[in-house]
């Protein structure tokens, strides 16, 4: 088995690998489309 740079095409920044039982997932941070974090109201 081979694998390509980039597995994935595109920009996935920060990225992370979940695993829930015996599946995977891969996880990114969103601020290229929501870039920031909100101020939490308190």
């Amino acid at each position: 088995m081979s694998y390509q740079n980039p597995v994935i095409p595109g920009f996935y920044p920060d990225p992370s690998v979940c695993r829930v039982n015996d599946d995977y997932y891969l996880v990114n941070s969103s601020f290229e489309y929501f870039p920031g974090v909100p101020p939490v109201a308190q």
